[in-house]
């Protein structure tokens, strides 16, 4: 059967667009074929003839279609040239197979489809079923969270499922484990989701032990569950799945400044009845009542020096996240100003923390050194003249902002700008 001129165009472009797919090679020597067989110079006599206009539209198309294939042609012999100068090795594939198993299984991950309950709900029923009080199986737990990845995409089940173990052990999630919770869950590292996991349940179990140590001389001393928090001591924003470590995640006990010996919290110098000298006026550091401003950066640098005894300090000014970080000479002391801290008029404070290392017994006989956060909250007094409603502004400026443009003069003192988390 004889093909005419229009039937064989079209053939022509099917052929060119197959072969640019599959049979890139056979297109020059199929196309020369197709038309030396089929296209004959009688054919042209059994079609209309048409105007010179429509004649050179055609052309024009034709030749630019002929200019584009032929630019295809090369860019992809280019691409093959690249190719077939690879010097392919058993290294280089096994390589290559690696890479693409872990961007394949990343991909499966973060590939999500619809659950049928909440996140939320299936990692509850999860941990109901296996952390218990009589029973806390995390490993079989984060198995069965790691199927439902596996099934359904990421979720952020990992962060659901740290928050809701936390919060199972500890209470409240603070807004620093939210983002720790979450950094950890991005890096879709299972090792290292397991050893946190499991860090998380050996604060848990050993919190009363380790407290009962580090308050040796108070065996009275009974701490309510809301006391017990978890800390990362080391910068989120950075945290990898290479520079994890479990000891930087501690148990961080925190009590309120009490003015009642009995009820204190001391934290090296500064306990309940401390007081701090300014430009020769007397001030309580419970409750501080002096005009804030200037007078608050005196009050930062006291808490943090050991009897005026005065050492290098580093302030960490967080400005975007407005807060404020300051740390003694081998950061074991350290004070914390952030939105927290000053949200609500009625309830500004500080947070002055210190690191201690202590040995204590676990319940299976086992003999651990361990550091602990322990956070002392500071109450300050609501100044005279401060606003009453949309006062975050206010107090982000008086208590941090200008304190630290004071820290900037002092040559004691390094300010460094970055997040503190």
């Amino acid at each position: 059967m004889r093909l005419g001129p229009l039937t064989l165009f079209f053939s022509r472009s099917v052929l060119y667009t197959k072969g640019m797919k599959k049979k890139i090679f056979l297109f020059p020597v199929a196309t020369c074929l197709f038309v030396g067989l089929l296209f004959t110079p009688a054919d042209a006599q059994r079609f209309p003839k048409f105007s010179k206009f429509s004649k050179t539209a055609k052309s024009a198309r034709a030749l630019n279609r002929q200019r584009q294939a032929m630019q295809n042609l090369d860019r992809i012999d280019q691409q093959l040239s690249t190719i077939k100068n690879v010097q392919t090795s058993r290294d280089l594939l096994n390589d290559l197979k690696v890479n693409c198993d872990i961007n394949r299984n990343l991909l499966n991950n973060l590939k999500e489809q619809m659950m049928p309950r909440s996140p939320v709900q299936m990692v509850k029923s999860i941990l109901d079923s296996e952390c218990t009080a009589k029973r806390d199986d995390v490993e079989n737990a984060l198995e069965k969270m790691w199927r439902l990845q596996d099934r359904y995409g990421d979720h952020d089940l990992f962060a659901v499922f740290a928050r809701q173990y936390y919060s199972k052990n500890f209470g409240a999630v603070s807004p620093h484990l939210h983002v720790l919770f979450k950094r950890v869950g991005s890096l879709h590292n299972r090792d290292m989701e397991l050893q946190f996991i499991k860090r998380l349940q050996f604060l848990s179990q050993n919190k009363f032990v380790l407290s009962h140590a580090v308050f040796a001389d108070k065996p009275h001393l009974m701490l309510p569950k809301k006391s017990f928090r978890v800390r990362y001591l080391s910068n989120i924003g950075k945290l990898t799945a290479d520079n994890f470590s479990e000891g930087q995640l501690v148990l961080s006990i925190e009590r309120s400044m009490s003015p009642n010996p009995m009820e204190d919290f001391p934290i090296r110098h500064v306990n309940g009845r401390s007081v701090v000298k300014i430009d020769e006026k007397v001030y309580p550091v419970y409750g501080f009542t002096a005009p804030i401003g200037g007078d608050i950066a005196s009050l930062y640098t006291y808490l943090l020096y050991d009897k005026n005894i005065r050492k290098p300090l580093t302030a960490v000014y967080d400005k975007k996240g407005q807060a404020l970080a300051l740390y003694n000479d081998d950061k074991t002391l350290w004070l914390r100003v952030s939105p927290h801290e000053y949200a609500e008029p009625e309830n500004l404070h500080l947070h002055l923390n210190e690191l201690r290392s202590v040995e204590f017994t676990a319940k299976n006989g086992a003999l651990f050194n361990e550091r602990v956060n322990l956070n002392l909250s500071i109450p300050l007094s609501t100044p005279a003249g401060a606003p009453i409603v949309s006062g975050k502004d206010f107090f982000f400026n008086q208590l941090i902002y200008k304190p630290v443009e004071l820290f900037k003069k002092d040559p004691n003192i390094t300010v460094k700008e970055r997040p503190i988390y």
